[in-house]
């Protein structure tokens, strides 16, 4: 079987892709790392300046409400940050699932282009068939359903290897 060289450039293109796609990802998730840290470092250095503030005060009730007010501005800005992290993990999981659906998409058709040229090859009875399904349903609607794999093939090779453990 001869590979069509435009199937090799679609895979290795879709590889590229994929992996530029995924680092591309990391950086974003990076640079908001790097953004909460940054906010936490200001709440941080603001608790601080307001404590040494309210710990120069006089007498007990103004050191009391500095030191209130400073513990309010510092749970204030936490849920803040909390609320931020909420929202990127949230965004970030979903840039992560149209990653991983677009790089199947271009998988599915490379695998399919190469097998094509393959006389008897039967891609639902591959036992990697099962698998891609359960991870297609995990992506949901948005990929096309694959076929079922036959069953009588996966019982004869679940009860070969059964055999080859019992003797």
């Amino acid at each position: 079987m001869l590979i069509n060289a435009n199937a090799w450039l679609s895979g290795s293109r879709a590889g590229l892709c994929a992996t530029l796609d995924m680092l591309a990802l990391g950086q974003d998730w990076r640079r908001d790392l790097y953004e909460l840290e940054g906010k936490r470092i200001a709440r941080d250095q603001q608790m601080t300046r307001q404590m040494e503030q309210a710990a120069r005060a006089l007498d007990w009730q103004a050191f009391s409400a500095g030191a209130q007010s400073a513990l309010r501005d510092y749970l204030s800005a936490s849920a803040d940050i909390w609320q931020d992290c909420i929202r990127i993990a949230t965004g970030n999981q979903g840039s992560l699932a149209v990653t991983v659906e677009r790089a199947s998409g271009e998988w599915r058709s490379f695998f399919s282009e190469v097998c094509r040229g393959v006389s008897g090859f039967n891609a639902a009875a591959t036992p990697a068939h099962a698998w891609i399904a359960a991870f297609e349903r995990l992506l949901g609607d948005g990929l096309p359903a694959a076929p079922e794999a036959p069953r009588a093939r996966a019982r004869e090779v679940r009860s070969a290897r059964a055999e080859q453990h019992v003797g």
